[in-house]
């Protein structure tokens, strides 16, 4: 499924701002494509440059390790669409809680890679969420792992 609820079928960084707590420089995806809400998958798109947080001009590229926080910003791309589709509500934070199984098949991805990251979930329990994923280019695995998160409400001071 696409879309749903009102929302468009393709979703643009400026309103993927909204559906995230990551704000700047921090903030890493460009858009979502694809999403299931009841099936809990994500697929969103993620364009390396030599601008970004984590570019290392020694490699000429983003390691292959920033693949876990690309896979931690989908899955809260989904929680943040789960939230707005079921009452409108801000979304919540999410913590790592631990970063399993990872496998990397690139050292790093070089500027001009378009990243497909795909996030399901597992499993749920309560707060506690666990998700299958994948960073790819071209139709290639370049890294996937199990990530397993915790949602909180925002804290206010």
């Amino acid at each position: 499924m696409e879309g749903g609820a009102g929302l468009p079928s393709a979703i643009l960084r400026r309103e993927l701002e909204s559906l995230l707590p990551h704000k700047g420089r921090m903030f890493l995806l460009d858009s979502v494509h694809r999403w299931d809400l009841a099936a809990g998958t994500l697929e969103s798109e993620v364009l390396v440059s030599e601008g970004d947080l984590f570019y290392d001009t020694r490699t000429a590229g983003v390691p292959v390790w920033v693949a876990f926080e690309y896979m931690a910003q989908s899955i809260s791309a989904l929680s943040g669409l789960r939230r707005r589709g079921a009452d409108g509500s801000e979304p919540r934070f999410g913590f790592i809680m631990s970063v399993r199984d990872f496998q990397a098949y690139a050292p790093h991805f070089p500027p001009g890679s378009r990243l497909r990251v795909s996030v399901r979930q597992l499993a749920r329990e309560e707060d506690v969420v666990s998700f299958e994923c994948a960073v790819g280019e071209n139709g290639r695995i370049k890294a996937k792992a199990i990530v397993n998160a915790l949602e909180v409400e925002r804290l206010t001071p």
